[in-house]
C-alpha cells in the first residue's frame, strides 16, 4: 500500500474556558511576506482584562469550506475559511505580534456549550475592543467597491452638498453597499457596540464615522434616486444600523428621561433586520439576542450617568444550539406570547408570512422568520384589536386565543363565527380557468343561494328584501378604486346583471365580454392586486347574509373566520372588515376539546354589519317589526355585550 508524501495533520484541541466571562483571543505572529504560514497562539483570560488591549475582526464567513490553515505554537492546525484567511494577512505586521479576537476561531465552533455562552458576550467583546477591523472585501475585482468607498470618503468632507455630485458617484456608492458584509446579520451587533470602527476593501480603509457623515448627507437626496426596489430596502437597513449606532454610542449623551424605545427590542430587531443573511437560520434570532433590552438573561439595564433606563417588560428565552430551527423558533415565539411582548408586532410577524406553507408539525401561532414578510394589505387599522393570547403553564404546543364576537347562535359556540363557503382557485396548478370566468362561478353561486334565503333568516323582510344584487362587482369596486376605468367597470357590472335573472347565461355572452378589451385590463388589475390573496364568499349564521372577501390563499371552504376591527363603530357597505382564518385541526388533548389551525388573514367587505347599523336606525319605528319574531330574535342577539369566545391553537 502506498504511504501518503503529505504530512499529517494535528487538528487543534480548543481547552475549555474557565469561565462564562472569559474569552479566547488569538496572537498573531508577524512575517516579512504576504504568502507566509498564518502562526497563531491562543491566549485566554477574563474579558476585562483584556479591554482595550485586542482588536476585534468582523467579516463574512463567505463559502463555508475549512481548508484554509492557521498553525499553533503547539504545532496543531486550525482551519478557515478563505475570507478570513484573507483578512488575517492582510491585517498581519511584519515587526510584531497583533492581538485579535475572530468568531470562527476564538470560539470553539464544535462545541454548543461554548457557543450558547460566548454569544451574549459578543456585545462586550466588541465594545471591550480597542478597535473593530471591519473586512469587506470579498476577493475579486473591487475596483468600482473601492471608488464608492473614495466617494464617501470624499463626501464625508464636502461643507455644501449638492446633487450633481450624488448623480455622478450613485452607482459606485450603491456597488460598495451591494458587497456581502453588509447583508451579513451578525454585523449589526459588532457595529452597533463598537466605537472605532474601519471599513476595509482592497487597500482601501474608511472610518465607521466618515461613513455616517457621508450618510447623513446622502439621507437627504438619494431616494430620489433609487430605483430599484431591493437597492433602496438595502440602503434603509444601512440606515437602521447608523441609528442604533447613534444611540448605543453616544448614549451616555443623551437625556437621563430617554426612555428604552422599541427598537432595541427583540422582536423590533428580528423583523428590521429580517433581510439580512446567516449561515444557521436559528441566528436570526441568536445575533440579535445580546443587543435586545427585553431578554431576561442579559442585564441591559443602559446607564446614563447616575441613572438606568427602564428595561421594558423581559421574556424568557436562552441561546441553546442543541435545539433545531423549529424548536428555537416556537419556544421564542411561545415565550413572546407569554410575556405580552410585542403582542402587535407578534401578530403582524406571523401574519406577514401567512403566503408560505408552513412545514409539517409546525404550530400555526409562532412565525417562520426565515421567510420574509411581505405586506399585508391594506395597511392596517390604527384601532385594529388582535386577539389576546393565553399561554397554558404547562408545556404544550396549544395556545388559548380569546376573541371577541357579536350576537349567538342557538349552539352558543364556534358555530357563530362566519363559515367560508366558495373561493377562487387562481394558485392551484391544475386550474387554468381564468379569473373573470372563477368570479362568474361566484357570481352564479351566491345568486342561487340568495334565492332560498327563506324565513330562517333573522332578517326582516323590507330588509332582506334591500339584499345587494352584484355583491362580487361591490368587493371589486371597493378592492379596485383607482385602476378600474368606468367603461369596463360598467361592462363588468351588465354582465354581473345579466347573471341575476339568468344565471345560466350562454357562453356566447361570457365570450363576448371576456373577450372585451377593457375586462381583460380590469381583471389584471384585479389579480395583480390580489397577488398571493384568493376571493372568497362566506356565509353569517346569525343572520344567514353571505359576504365576499379575499384572504391567504391557504384559506378552504369550511375554515372559520373571526372578525378584527372595532364592532361598536359604523361600516359602510364599501369599507373592508380586517378577519382571522382559522381551520379544525385533527388534534386532540386531555380536554377533548377542538383544536385550530391559524390559516392566516384577509378582509371581507361585511353586509352584516351595514344591515346592522340600518336596523338599528330602524328601531325608532316599531311598527314595521310588530309581527316579525326574527327581528326580535335577531335584536336580542345583536344587542348583547361583550361576547367572548376562546379556542385552542395548535
Amino acid at each position: 500500500m502506498a504511504l501518503s508524501s503529505e504530512p499529517r495533520v494535528r487538528r487543534h484541541s480548543y481547552a475549555a474556558l474557565r469561565g462564562p466571562e472569559h474569552i479566547r483571543l488569538i496572537t498573531l505572529h508577524p512575517a516579512l511576506f504576504n504568502d507566509s504560514p498564518l502562526r497563531i497562539n491562543f491566549s485566554s483570560s477574563n474579558l476585562k482584562d483584556h479591554e482595550g488591549r485586542y482588536e476585534a475582526i468582523s467579516y463574512t464567513w463567505g463559502q463555508p469550506i475549512l481548508k484554509f490553515a492557521l498553525h499553533v505554537d503547539d504545532g496543531t492546525q486550525v482551519f478557515v475559511t478563505e475570507n478570513l484567511d484573507r483578512a488575517l494577512r492582510y491585517l498581519r505586521r511584519t515587526d510584531r505580534d497583533r492581538l485579535l479576537w475572530a468568531d470562527a476561531v476564538s470560539i470553539n465552533q464544535a462545541d454548543n456549550e461554548e457557543k450558547a455562552l460566548q454569544i451574549p458576550l459578543m456585545v462586550q467583546i466588541f465594545r471591550g475592543a480597542r478597535s473593530v477591523m471591519a473586512w469587506l472585501d470579498p476577493g475579486g475585482d473591487t475596483t468600482v467597491e473601492q471608488k464608492g468607498m473614495r466617494e464617501l470618503d470624499r463626501l464625508s468632507r464636502v461643507s455644501v452638498f449638492t446633487t450633481g455630485y450624488l448623480t455622478e458617484s450613485l452607482s459606485e456608492i450603491l456597488r460598495f453597499f451591494n458587497l456581502p458584509w453588509f447583508n451579513r446579520l451578525w454585523i449589526i451587533q459588532e457595529i452597533v457596540f463598537s466605537l472605532d470602527i474601519y471599513l476595509i476593501c482592497g487597500n482601501m480603509e474608511l472610518s465607521f464615522s466618515r461613513l455616517l457623515v457621508a450618510l447623513s448627507a446622502l439621507d437627504v437626496e438619494i431616494e430620489d434616486y433609487l430605483c430599484d426596489a431591493a437597492d433602496e430596502a438595502r440602503m434603509q437597513a444601512i440606515l437602521k444600523i447608523t441609528k442604533l449606532w447613534n444611540r448605543h454610542s453616544f448614549l451616555d449623551q443623551q437625556p437621563k428621561e430617554l426612555p428604552v424605545d422599541d427598537t432595541t427590542q427583540i422582536l423590533s430587531l428580528v423583523e428590521n433586520f429580517c433581510s439580512y443573511g446567516c449561515t444557521d437560520p436559528r441566528d436570526r434570532i441568536f445575533a440579535l439576542y445580546s443587543m435586545a433590552t427585553d431578554v431576561r438573561s442579559t442585564s441591559n439595564s443602559y446607564w446614563s450617568g447616575s441613572r438606568a433606563f427602564p428595561p421594558p417588560p423581559q421574556i424568557s428565552f436562552y441561546i441553546d444550539y442543541s435545539l433545531d430551527v423549529r424548536e428555537i423558533y416556537q419556544t421564542f415565539a411561545r415565550s413572546c406570547w407569554e410575556q405580552g411582548a410585542g403582542h402587535r408586532k407578534l401578530w403582524e410577524a406571523l401574519l406577514s408570512r401567512q403566503y408560505s406553507f408552513p412545514q409539517t408539525n409546525w404550530s400555526s401561532w409562532a412565525p417562520d422568520w426565515r421567510i420574509l414578510p411581505r405586506p399585508i394589505w391594506p395597511k392596517n387599522s390604527d384601532h385594529l384589536e388582535y386577539p389576546h393570547i393565553e399561554v397554558p403553564e404547562c408545556a404544550t404546543s396549544i395556545l388559548r386565543m380569546r376573541f371577541s364576537y357579536r350576537g349567538s347562535t342557538e349552539d352558543d359556540g364556534i358555530g357563530n363565527l362566519y363559515t367560508i363557503h366558495l373561493k377562487t382557485s387562481r394558485t392551484a396548478q391544475n386550474n387554468q380557468t381564468p379569473l373573470l370566468s372563477q368570479i362568474k362561478q361566484i357570481h352564479t353561486s351566491l345568486q342561487n343561494r340568495r334565492r332560498f334565503l327563506g324565513r330562517p333568516s333573522m332578517l326582516p323582510e323590507q330588509l332582506r328584501s334591500r339584499l345587494p344584487m352584484n355583491i362580487v362587482f361591490d368587493m371589486i369596486n371597493a378592492l379596485l378604486p383607482y385602476h378600474g376605468q368606468p367603461e369596463s367597470m360598467s361592462l363588468l357590472e351588465a354582465y354581473l346583471g345579466t347573471m341575476n335573472s339568468a344565471p345560466e347565461e350562454p357562453d356566447s355572452v361570457f365570450n363576448a365580454v371576456s373577450s372585451n378589451l377593457h375586462v381583460e385590463d380590469l381583471i389584471y388589475c384585479l389579480d395583480l392586486e390580489l397577488g398571493d390573496n384568493e376571493l372568497f364568499c362566506c356565509l353569517d349564521p346569525l343572520s344567514q347574509v353571505y359576504s365576499v372577501g379575499f384572504g391567504t390563499k391557504r384559506l378552504e371552504p369550511g375554515d372559520k373566520i373571526i372578525l378584527l376591527d372595532d364592532q361598536t363603530e359604523h361600516v359602510t357597505w364599501d369599507t373592508f372588515t380586517r378577519v382571522l382564518i382559522i381551520r379544525q385541526a385533527n388534534y386532540v388533548d386531555d380536554t377533548l376539546e377542538p383544536t385550530f389551525l391559524l390559516i392566516g388573514s384577509g378582509y371581507l367587505l361585511d353586509y352584516t354589519w351595514f344591515y346592522l347599523n340600518v336596523m338599528r336606525s330602524w328601531e325608532r319605528d316599531r311598527k314595521i317589526h310588530t309581527d316579525d319574531s326574527a327581528w326580535d330574535q335577531f335584536h336580542r342577539n345583536f344587542n348583547q355585550q361583550d361576547n367572548y369566545g376562546v379556542l385552542n391553537l395548535v
